[in-house]
C-alpha cells in the first residue's frame, strides 16, 4: 500500500495506519482505552502466532529445508488447531466480534485468517462461533464488494 507516496508494507501495520488516518470509520477503539489494548492485542496475536504458523502449512519451504518441510507442516497444523480452538471459544463466549459488541479491522484480519483456514481438513469456518463471524463478516457490502470484483469464492 502506499500511503502519501511512501510505500508501506505488513499487513497489520497498514490496518493500524488506516484505523488512524480514518477515525470516524471506527476500525479501531480510540486510543488510551482499553478497548485499544484489547485490539492491539488481537491484531498481534493474529500476525504472530497465527497467521505465521499458516506460513508454515501453506509454504514451509519459505523457512525449512526440504527434508523438514513435512514435519512443518505437521507442526503448522497442529498449532493452527489449537489457534482455531482458542479463537472460536473467545468469539463464543465474548462475540461475535474479537472485542465483542464492536467490529473493528482486527475481524477483517481474522476474517482473512479463517479463509486461509479453508485449506485445512478441519476447516476454520465449520466450528461454530469462528464460522458465524466468517459469515458475519462476509455478509458486509464492501467484503460483497471485494469477492464479486476479484471472483473469489470459497472453494478456490
Amino acid at each position: 500500500m502506499s500511503f502519501d507516496g511512501v510505500a508501506m508494507t505488513e499487513s497489520v501495520a497498514c490496518l493500524m495506519h488506516i484505523s488512524d488516518l480514518y477515525p470516524d470509520a471506527q476500525l479501531a477503539p480510540a486510543p488510551g482505552t482499553p478497548a485499544r489494548g484489547q485490539w492491539y492485542r488481537w491484531l498481534i496475536y493474529l500476525l504472530n502466532p497465527v497467521q505465521s504458523t499458516f506460513y508454515g502449512f501453506i509454504a514451509p519451504s519459505r523457512t525449512a529445508p526440504i527434508d523438514a518441510q513435512d514435519a512443518v507442516k505437521a507442526h503448522a497444523i497442529d498449532a493452527l488447531e489449537r489457534y482455531r480452538t482458542t479463537l472460536d471459544a473467545h468469539l463464543a463466549a465474548n462475540g461475535p466480534y474479537l472485542l465483542g459488541q464492536r467490529f473493528t479491522c482486527a475481524d477483517l484480519f481474522l476474517f482473512m485468517l479463517t479463509r486461509w483456514g479453508r485449506r485445512l481438513e478441519r476447516r476454520w469456518w465449520d466450528a461454530p462461533a469462528l464460522g458465524n463471524h466468517y459469515r458475519t463478516i462476509k455478509a458486509r457490502p464492501a467484503i460483497e464488494r471485494v469477492f464479486e470484483q476479484e471472483r473469489l469464492d470459497d472453494t478456490t
